[in-house]
């Protein structure tokens, strides 16, 4: 039983780590590299571009599946949950630092922000989403237990009311009937200043959601014998399964619709249709999956991440708030240039390396306790030697 636990720790953070690797990538080009070579058609962008498109979604799942899983996985015979605690924390960590990467500098410089700084302010990003989908995920665990039926069918019930229903909310604007601050969360419409959000409830959160049901399954078929003989073919099945309903879903836009909701404009007012069909859900978690079972086969043969792997996958909140804070608050301190991609690829290469580095303090800070321990452990120890 503890080997399969090692086995399946090594697939989730395998799956954790290709997450964390493309939302650094992906972003650390995006704010640096050329507009013209960004907008380019070379191969090499297009194929960077599918990637990006997937680096969300793929994040999402993965979030809700680990927290799902291990929220299952140390439920302790008795007393309350330890791990619903640090849910808890968890959620209110995301939506603090949700927000606060999104403050308004210029409040404080001016005293003044306009309503389009405020209203950007207020956007609904993936931090604050993966805190509610964690507190939607927690409250149902709470709710029901450990009891593998109901977990994954409220799981899968949510999911699915969120994907169907997503196509219905996109187009209606909430703006003039709830306060920004709530409006701003259902979908992306934009407001009368220009901004909208990011990362909305609909159709976003369905991601979290079938990451729950995904760790909440992950869970129940570990306790199998066979868990790690088959479990690649199993995702690799879901996953084509997936994909067939995503093309099913295509078929049937265009013969309900007349038109393909996939992707696009709508041929009759040119409004963006991107999101406004569960085909786009379905293909998305379907190639999730599919890396997925890429990984599972791997496991199969590795018996662990190489150490600071390992130790990137579990801070990968810590590390997503760092690069951020690199790239939009202190880069912009000194330039705001653009590069050619050699250079592009050269800071994405020192993006890592900072990125390592704060692995390595946060390991050593929780190791050490504190903070006064942490720097009394790290720079006291050459004088210590010489005393003794």
């Amino acid at each position: 039983m503890e080997e399969r636990k090692k086995q399946r720790i090594v697939f989730l953070d395998m799956m954790r780590f290709i997450a964390l690797f493309q939302m650094i990538q992906g972003h650390t080009i995006y704010a640096l590299l050329d507009k013209d070579i960004l907008k380019g058609d070379s191969p090499a962008i297009q194929f960077w571009t599918f990637l990006r498109g997937y680096t969300a979604p793929f994040f999402m799942v993965i979030a809700g599946a680990v927290f799902t899983f291990l929220l299952i996985q140390e439920k302790p015979l008795s007393g309350p949950n330890p791990r619903i605690k640090k849910g808890m924390l968890r959620v209110f960590t995301l939506f603090f630092w949700g927000y606060m990467l999104r403050f308004p500098i210029q409040l404080i410089t001016r005293l003044h922000v306009s309503q389009k700084a405020l209203e950007n302010a207020l956007a609904f990003d993936v931090l604050q989403l993966i805190g509610l989908g964690l507190l939607v995920v927690t409250l149902i665990f709470m709710f029901v237990g450990v009891k593998k039926t109901w977990l994954m069918v409220l799981y899968a019930g949510l999911f699915l009311l969120v994907a169907f229903a997503s196509p219905h909310i996109a187009p209606i604007n909430f703006h003039d009937d709830l306060p920004k601050f709530f409006s701003l969360w259902i979908n992306d419409f934009p407001t009368l200043a220009g901004k909208s959000s990011p990362f909305p409830i609909f159709p976003w959160l369905a991601y979290i959601l079938f990451g729950g049901f995904f760790g909440a399954w992950l869970s129940f078929q570990s306790k199998k014998d066979d868990f790690q003989r088959n479990i690649d073919v199993k995702l690799f099945v879901i996953a084509l399964f997936l994909y067939g309903l995503a093309r099913f879903g295509d078929w049937f836009d265009v013969y309900q619709y007349g038109e393909l909701r996939y992707w696009g404009l709508n041929a009759s007012d040119g409004t963006p249709l991107l999101g406004q069909s569960e085909s786009l859900l379905f293909d998305r978690i379907a190639f999730v999956l599919f890396v997925g079972s890429i990984c599972a086969f791997i496991a199969r043969f590795v018996k662990k991440l190489p150490r600071i792997m390992a130790q990137m996958s579990r801070n990968t909140l810590w590390l997503y708030v760092g690069h951020l804070i690199l790239l939009y608050w202190i880069r912009p301190l000194f330039t705001h240039a653009k590069y050619s991609f050699p250079v592009t690829l050269i800071c994405v290469l020192l993006m890592f390396g900072i990125m390592i580095l704060q692995t390595i303090v946060i390991e050593k800070k929780q190791k050490a306790g504190t903070w006064k321990l942490f720097f009394t452990t790290t720079f006291n120890k050459p004088s210590q030697k010489i005393q003794s």
